[in-house]
């Protein structure tokens, strides 16, 4: 595994992409919500997390459900993760447990076989269910989307993964891996500890930059 971290990215340049107030408000909302809400068994409370989540960040679960009627989309969305293993699989997590671990990826899976297929959109579920579980479980997954994977695939170059038996999503599992790498490769380089939530805001502000110019 190969970690490229350009010159432009300096200690300086990490504090100020991760020193942003901005949204942390925001973002509080949702941490309390799910952590006063942990489980799946209350069809209203995981549509509404599911909900909230999706459209603060973008990824709302109807994107890829067609034309179906939302109700009936959040519904069986609910009634599936209710349905499923998720709640066992979480209280398996240990806070020590990296996202690359057998069980968060498990869990990772699982939430996204319970979201819309309709369009095969593989990406977008992919996206949704990592953002809902970050909420859940801030230290044990990443947020997954576009600019974060693009930005993360141009510092770190053919990742070394452990493939584990268990069910899990690829694409999501080579994203986890990267940023696992590059967390470390910033704590040798410039002795910065960024935790996932840090790291997704210092991979959006560098894909900003390569986008401007």
């Amino acid at each position: 595994m190969k970690v490229s971290i350009p010159s432009e990215v300096t200690k300086r340049s990490i504090l100020d992409a991760i020193d942003n107030p901005l949204w942390v408000s925001g973002n509080k909302v949702l941490y309390d919500y799910c952590r006063r809400n942990p489980l799946h068994n209350d069809i209203s409370v995981i549509a509404g997390k599911l909900w909230i989540i999706g459209r603060s960040y973008a990824a709302p679960i109807e994107r890829g459900a067609g034309g179906a009627h939302l109700d009936t989309i959040y519904r069986t969305a609910a009634e599936k993760l209710i349905n499923s293993k998720i709640d066992v699989e979480l209280s398996m997590l240990k806070r020590s447990d990296p996202p690359t671990s057998p069980i968060a990826l498990r869990a990772h899976a699982t939430v996204m076989a319970s979201l819309p297929k309709k369009n095969g959109r593989a990406k977008c579920r992919r996206s949704v269910a990592s953002k809902y579980l970050h909420f859940h479980r801030p230290e044990q997954f990443v947020l997954f989307d576009t600019r974060a994977t693009s930005a993360a695939s141009s510092l770190v170059r053919s990742p070394a993964m452990d493939r584990p038996e268990t069910d899990h999503d690829e694409q999501y599992l080579k994203h986890a891996t990267k940023c696992e790498a590059l967390k470390d490769a910033l704590v040798r380089t410039f002795g910065v500890a960024l935790n996932n939530r840090q790291l997704d805001e210092f991979l959006l502000a560098f894909a900003d930059r390569k986008r401007r110019a």
